[in-house]
């Protein structure tokens, strides 16, 4: 049988609730590692909302767990950069940075990214989860 198409993605992401952010935090090692990972790289304890958009950037956006990790890294390299050494993003910043827009064009799936791979400030900077 031909393969299913996946259901175009809302206008808008969906609002997490604090028992959809226990429900994956309790059933995905992955997503329990990655929200650790984010609180070390962001150096605070996130809130429910802010897990809630860690599970709208995986569950909504569909984007792996290591990639998730990626973004924050770009974005807390980016704000330093600009800001000073202190500074970190929010969680907001880092969902602006990966939600659909102008600069993405018709979906996120087709930023076209560069083939030569992480600039080398950024290579050990950022480990895998």
């Amino acid at each position: 049988p031909p393969a299913e198409t996946p259901p175009a993605p809302a206008e808008e992401r969906p609002v997490y609730q604090r028992a959809d952010v226990a429900e994956r935090l309790e059933h995905s090692k992955a997503f329990q590692a990655l929200t650790r990972q984010v609180e070390v790289k962001l150096g605070k304890k996130l809130t429910t909302p802010d897990v809630g958009i860690l599970l709208g950037l995986t569950d909504y956006l569909g984007l792996p767990e290591g990639v998730v990790y990626l973004l924050v890294c770009h974005c807390v390299e980016r704000v330093q950069r600009r800001f000073g050494e202190g500074r970190r993003p929010g969680m907001k910043q880092i969902e602006k940075e990966a939600t659909p827009g102008p600069a993405w064009g018709s979906t996120p799936r087709r930023r076209r990214m560069p083939i030569s791979g992480p600039t080398p400030s950024a290579r050990g900077s950022c480990p895998s989860i």
